[in-house]
Order: structure tokens, then sequence, then C-alpha cells
């Protein structure tokens, strides 16, 4: 048998491996709620394929390799519907533009936590429709290059905000 043969498997570890590369097969797991893949030294695009496990409830692609991979867009995190708590370092979301409107219209995300990442300025002319979210209580942004202007969105994300982490991100003002 290989993994992507076992269609009831709902916990999945591959955390500590040296896959250097997510594997493709991953996103047909579709009954996956916890998927664990710290600690590679992935490099490349985060593949859309993640978006298929829509039961997902954790997921953690938490990276070592500074900035060796990347998003190009976060459509994929749009239909991880029941998704609550995301842990994501060492990525370049510089080209998804549409990163801070995914997490805002997410249904369920309540944990988000972004670790030395690089992501675009935002138009905050784009956000004209921007309302709290409902369910986001633990944002953490550190080491991460976010622009000055982000800050006061990204407070806007939530009122039930228990934790906020924007450490060692060089804000002013």
């Amino acid at each position: 048998y290989s993994l992507f043969e076992l269609k009831y498997l709902s916990h999945l570890d591959l955390s500590s491996n040296n896959f250097h590369k997510i594997p493709d097969f991953i996103g047909s797991l579709s009954e996956l709620t916890y998927l664990d893949l710290s600690y590679n030294p992935f490099t490349g695009i985060i593949p859309h394929q993640l978006g298929n496990i829509s039961m997902l409830l954790y997921l953690d692609p938490d990276f070592i390799y500074l900035h060796s991979l990347k998003s190009n867009n976060l459509e994929w995190l749009s239909h991880l519907f029941s998704l609550k708590s995301l842990k994501i370092g060492s990525t370049n979301f510089t080209k998804a533009t549409n990163w801070l409107q995914v997490i805002q219209y997410h249904p369920s995300l309540s944990v988000l936590h972004f670790d030395h990442c690089d992501f675009p300025e935002v138009d905050p002319s784009s956000l004209s429709h921007f309302n709290s979210s409902n369910s986001l209580s633990v944002l953490q942004l550190t080491s991460s290059t976010l622009q000055p202007s982000t800050f006061p969105l990204l407070l806007n994300l939530s009122r039930k905000f228990v934790e906020l982490d924007f450490s060692d991100n060089c804000f002013s003002g």
C-alpha cells in the first residue's frame, strides 16, 4: 500500500523528514483532519491540491529554510472550510495579493501563525467591505516582512483576539 490509498486516514504527521516539496498526493487524502508537515526542507510552490482536503482542522507546514517556499495566491486556503489552525513559516507570499482577504473571509480559522514570511503591501481600497472575522482569536506574525500600513488592517481582522504577536517586524510610527 501507499499513503494515497489510505482513503480513511484522518491524522498524518510527516514532520521532521527530508521532503523537498509538498507531495501532490496529500491533496487526495480527503478525510484528513490533521496534517503536520513541519521541519522538512521544502522548496518550490505550495501546491493548490492542499485545498482539496476540505475537512482539515489543523495544518502545520512550518518550514525550516527561510523563504524557500512560495505561494502565488492563497486560494487553496479558502477551500479548507473546516480549518481551525494554520501555521506557516519561511514562505514568500509577495505575489499573493489576496492574502488578507482570504484570511478575513475564512469561516472557521481561529489560530493563525505566519512566522518568517514575506507579504506584499495591501491596497486598502481592495478591502472596501472589510468586516471583522467571527472566529480568529490568535494571530502571530513574527519576524515577517509586513508594511506598516498593514498593521491597522490586521487589527480589524477580528474583535475576538485573545493573543496577538507582531514581534520582530520593524514597525515604526
